[in-house]
């Protein structure tokens, strides 16, 4: 998949840092230096004929060509959906390479509303960096990395966030960013040679891991305890207001994307992906919704993913919500090759009970990369600690909650 959206997934796994070997002392030290916003030295690619500067919309059908010449499908649709239409942004957050009038690289920033206890902060998401194949492994990508960072403080924002793995978690510790942790995925592998790619090496593994797969699936089904008094109903769209009142009666004390109507209207509109979106009632009271979202990959993989959970904090009834979510989830999309849901919004024990398993152990850990949480301030409090943001030192993972929903994708 592209970088810094939903799911990553690789089987030859890449270093975490190209600082791996620093000590805890060293890593402190360099949060409390802040992070480095001086841009990279000059390299084949900072030549006087290449100029790194913000986006203007004259720029839009070389930056749409860019994007449509790696192989993305449904480009205007997609970009007018992430970047022109999103109400959390001032314009379009980006920042081009031009070389000569031509664009040959291009770095946007996704940016939501977050919420932490009463406050709000604006929080970018650099994603979707696409670069020329002749303009690569030249010092760009950092470059246009430290230029869209100085862009997105002028513009107010408090800080960046990324979810990323292998060459990406590099790219952003050389800039100065910090890891908040890994961020564990949960996959129901329901043809588990998807993980692997094609060939006739994934064929014979087929044949014989898809029978196992299944029987395991059925005994976590045999074994888990439904709640008989739950109604699953199934939307082709988001009901929002339904979704707002679940999401107020349970926030949790850490940073996560603000869910308001206006998060709600406008998120889920993704034009790659076919959205349903799932509410579970009580005697008629909602008590737990999830959104899901459906698409065919590059290589034919289809994949499921559980994008939204609402609440985002337990509440007494949630739990039996959500296992009679994920029992209708999985009874319409038995024939996806990948149901996956990411980070901690969604209980591990309750995925579990349906047969997903967490890429951070067990076998997937062997054909999956760790996906990291990276972070870098933009703002401070004021106080003299440049990585507490709100009151909250934003390298500390039990300070952010974050679904797919918060990241880019």
């Amino acid at each position: 998949m592209a970088r810094d959206e939903s799911v990553s997934r690789s089987t030859s796994p890449e270093p975490e840092s190209t600082r791996g070997s620093a000590t805890e002392t060293d890593r402190t030290a360099e949060r409390d230096r802040g992070p480095d916003r001086s841009i990279d030295q000059p390299t084949a690619s900072t030549r006087d004929d290449l100029d790194v500067r913000p986006y203007t919309t004259a720029d839009r059908d070389d930056v749409l060509a860019l994007y449509e010449s790696s192989g993305r499908r449904a480009v205007e649709a997609w970009f007018r959906w992430k970047y022109e239409e999103n109400p959390y942004a001032d314009g379009v957050p980006m920042v081009v390479a031009d070389r000569n009038g031509e664009i040959v690289g291009a770095a946007p920033c996704f940016s939501l509303s977050f919420s932490v206890d009463e406050r709000r902060l604006r929080v970018g998401q650099p994603a979707d960096v696409e670069i020329r194949p002749d303009e690569r492994d030249q010092g760009l990508e950092s470059q246009l990395l430290g230029r869209l960072e100085t862009h997105c403080r002028t513009h107010d924002l408090d800080l960046c966030t990324t979810v990323t793995s292998g060459r990406d978690v590099a790219t952003r510790r050389e800039r100065g960013w910090e890891p908040v942790g890994t961020v564990p995925t949960y996959y129901r592998l329901q043809r588990p040679t998807a993980m692997l790619g094609g060939g006739e090496r994934s064929a014979q593994l087929s044949r014989v891991a898809r029978p196992l797969a299944l029987v395991y699936h059925r005994a976590c089904e045999r074994l888990a305890e439904r709640p008989a008094d739950v109604t699953v109903h199934r939307f082709a769209d988001v009901p929002v207001r339904q979704f707002v009142t679940l999401a107020d009666q349970a926030s949790p004390g850490a940073l996560h994307a603000t869910r308001d109507e206006r998060f709600y209207e406008w998120r889920f509109r993704n034009p790659l992906w076919s959205i349903d979106a799932y509410l579970a009632t009580r005697r008629g009271d909602p008590i737990a919704g999830v959104i899901t979202g459906t698409k065919t990959e590059r290589d034919g993989t289809e994949l499921t993913c559980l994008f939204e959970v609402a609440p985002l904090a337990s509440t007494r009834r949630r739990a039996d919500g959500l296992r009679a979510i994920l029992d209708r989830v999985v009874a319409d999309r038995r024939d996806v090759d990948l149901l996956a849901a990411s980070g901690t919004a969604m209980p591990g024990p309750v995925l579990g009970q349906c047969g997903f398993v967490a890429d951070d152990s067990g076998p997937l850990s062997r054909v999956t990369s760790p996906t990291m949480q990276l972070t870098v301030p933009l703002a401070t409090d004021g106080d003299g600690h440049e990585w507490t943001v709100a009151g909250r030192a934003i390298v500390d993972p039990s300070n952010w909650s974050l679904a797919y929903a918060d990241r880019a994708w």
